[in-house]
């Protein structure tokens, strides 16, 4: 990201419009690195009790578009998910399917990953030029060998039915609409369907404004915590232990 960052600024010059969108995406994340926040930041490690015996990881090597996860995100995702071993595994917004796809990939064989979507075939941008491709909803996962683990649903996610799933969903990713209301009320549904060791995981606070308000305002109910050098924002019920996050800083950045 930092050699895309400087290649940019030195040349002056984007490709295309995915280009210009994905670099004004990453230097907002780069800018709120260092800016004031409301939500406290903790090293993965930090975040998993552990120090550096942090898990292998599998990362398939898929393109990004401009608006999925960056790899320090897609590596702290997988790995979360290859510490928790989570027998079900919840995505509200399936967009791509790249972060879909890794979740089983790193998730034991007989994992279910339910991933939502409101649309379904092309992914409407709605007028948004910021994408230079089409892109097809769940197309990372749609033709691999891990399809069969994949329960791809279209619907909104703050009402489509998963009453079987309530209080059973060891892991849940919210990347879905990114107004407040949206992300508020999906957030609300997510702790309803969370185990009770669960984690529920956000994806770009202080990168999208409705994120960062809902999550600021969520933060005075329930412990939140932004993984360092990420966009991601964690709540899990166990123990945190900040102690660890001196000896373990900058592992995702790292990687």
């Amino acid at each position: 990201m930092w050699i895309s960052l400087i290649r940019h600024f030195i040349f002056g010059r984007f490709g295309n419009q995915e280009e210009w969108i994905r670099f004004r995406l990453d230097l907002n994340r780069i800018v709120h690195l260092f800016g004031e926040q409301h939500i406290p930041r903790l090293s993965l490690a930090a975040l998993l009790n552990e120090s550096l015996n942090l898990p292998d990881i599998f990362v398939r090597p898929l393109e990004r578009t401009a608006y999925g996860v960056t790899a320090e995100e897609l590596v702290a995702l997988c790995t979360i998910t290859k510490h928790l071993r989570p027998q079900n595994i919840v995505e509200f917004g399936t967009f791509d399917g790249r972060s879909t796809l890794h979740f089983a990939l790193n998730s034991e064989s007989d994992t279910m990953v339910t991933t939502i979507d409101v649309q379904a075939g092309e992914f409407d941008f709605q007028g948004d030029p910021a994408i230079a491709r089409t892109v097809r909803i769940g197309e990372c996962f749609s033709a691999d060998r891990l399809r069969n683990r994949i329960n791809s649903i279209q619907g909104d996610s703050r009402s489509v039915e998963l009453s079987d799933l309530a209080g059973a969903v060891d892991l849940i990713f919210i990347d879905a609409d990114h107004s407040k209301d949206a992300v508020l009320k999906d957030s609300r549904r997510a702790l309803e369907l969370k185990a009770s060791n669960g984690w529920v995981i956000w994806h770009d606070y202080r990168v999208i404004r409705g994120v960062t308000e809902a999550l600021d305002d969520l933060s005075r109910q329930i412990p939140l915590f932004n993984v360092s050098g990420t966009s991601l924002v964690v709540h899990r019920a166990q123990r945190i232990c900040p102690s660890l996050d001196k000896t373990a800083q900058g592992v995702v950045g790292s990687v």
